[in-house]
């Protein structure tokens, strides 16, 4: 959309708000997108159940798959007669998985893994309604964490940590009065990124590293249906797939001549969520 529609966009949008219809005019008006688009939309809050398959690998490899099970809330303002509208979700999964890699020791090894991963988004849209729909795009940043124990002996936890920009678009149809669907996509670009490996549950003798991590990014697309219960609380269903390519990590020096390094690794999570919205 060139810039020049967008301000005239902008300037229709406040001359509607500033001129007050008259009774004939507001019978024989029509809004451009029916009233499901913006059920909720000023200020609500969203919570459900979430259910994921995640899997890694590692130098291409297959490092650990397994489903995981948590929740996700959204909290959602608009301001006064306002496009513009600002969130924050969080998002929290955990379970086992199954590792497959090496120890310390360069063994290899199949085992159970403890696992548990969040994110928190902080994102602010600006709404462009169409005949054809609602087109949101949006920007914000977000902060994510994987931590991981490998049960057996000679594994050790480990902290993931990801700072990163979030972009994209997110596009609303109403299918009726009562019913919409919501489809999104978005760009993650890697601001910062480490992983923190506790070598000392292998042996005491051995120092916690730090490895930095400084190129990659991410890729999430979603569909959700929104089901309008009663005139304060809505239904939806969602599904999502996450993706993430981190480059491998600078080498942190153990002794004289031993350094120890992450490699370069993809993820891949796909969810389901449902719940309500309030």
């Amino acid at each position: 959309m060139s810039l020049k529609y967008f301000i005239l966009t902008l300037l229709l949008t406040f001359s509607a708000f500033a001129d007050e219809p008259t009774n004939s005019e507001s019978q024989t008006s029509a809004p451009v997108v029916a009233k499901t688009s913006r059920f909720h939309d000023d200020k609500f809050f969203q919570i459900g159940a979430l259910h994921g398959y995640f899997d890694t690998y590692e130098n291409d490899r297959p490092s650990q798959t397994g489903s995981l099970q948590g929740f996700i809330a959204k909290s959602s303002f608009r301001f006064y007669r306002d496009p513009l509208l600002v969130s924050a979700e969080l998002e929290y999964l955990a379970g086992p998985t199954d590792f497959k890699g090496q120890t310390t020791r360069g063994e290899n090894v199949t085992a159970r893994s403890n696992d548990a991963l969040g994110s928190l988004k902080f994102l602010a849209s600006y709404a462009i309604d169409e005949p054809v729909g609602s087109f949101r795009p949006f920007l914000g940043f977000a902060g994510a964490s994987w931590q991981n124990k490998v049960q057996t002996e000679g594994g050790y936890g480990r902290t993931h940590t990801r700072l990163y920009t979030v972009a994209g678009l997110e596009f609303r149809k109403d299918l009726s009065e009562k019913n919409m669907i919501i489809l999104a996509a978005e760009y993650d670009y890697l601001n910062f990124g480490s992983v923190e490996s506790r070598l000392s549950h292998v042996d005491a003798a051995l120092p916690d590293v730090t490895n930095k991590i400084s190129n990659g990014y991410g890729l999430r697309v979603s569909a959700q249906d929104l089901l309008v219960l009663s005139e304060n609380m809505s239904a939806f269903f969602q599904a999502y797939y996450q993706y993430w390519n981190l480059e491998a990590s600078d080498s942190v020096s153990l002794a004289t001549n031993v350094s120890y390094n992450r490699p370069a690794s993809t993820s891949n999570l796909l969810g389901l969520t449902a719940g309500l919205i309030f």
